[in-house]
């Protein structure tokens, strides 16, 4: 006779997500824009998309900035708290693909949390 396998315990249900962040901050997200990670580069917006929507966006909530580095770095959005323009700037900012210019992105960063639209604090 043919015995039947043991039964499989079932899988636990993945975790919930967490509540959005309602706190008012201000942050830049900095992405390597480099020839490293060119082919992964649809990973690294993915990536930067779910941690920005984990974010309520607003005057007295939070307001993001979008920089970016290669070689060199760049702004593709000042601080703001309209979602869509962090977005539309991540859909149109076209991949670099040069060398690897870490304190330059860090160092754009800086500035930029400082800039135009920073709160006080």
């Amino acid at each position: 006779s043919i015995s039947n396998p043991p039964s499989i315990p079932a899988l636990p249900s993945p975790p919930f997500a967490p509540p959005p962040c309602n706190a008012e901050v201000d942050l830049v997200i900095v992405i390597d824009n480099s020839g490293r990670l060119i082919s992964s580069r649809h990973k690294v917006l993915d990536f930067m998309r779910r941690v920005i929507g984990a974010f309520v966006m607003g005057s007295s909530a939070a307001q993001l900035a979008y920089v970016e580095f290669s070689d060199t770095a760049s702004t593709h959005s000042a601080l703001t708290p309209d979602l869509g323009a962090i977005l539309s700037a991540s859909d149109n900012a076209p991949p670099r693909g040069r060398g690897t210019c870490i304190s330059c992105g860090l160092a754009l960063g800086q500035t930029v949390a400082a800039g135009t639209n920073a709160r006080p604090g």
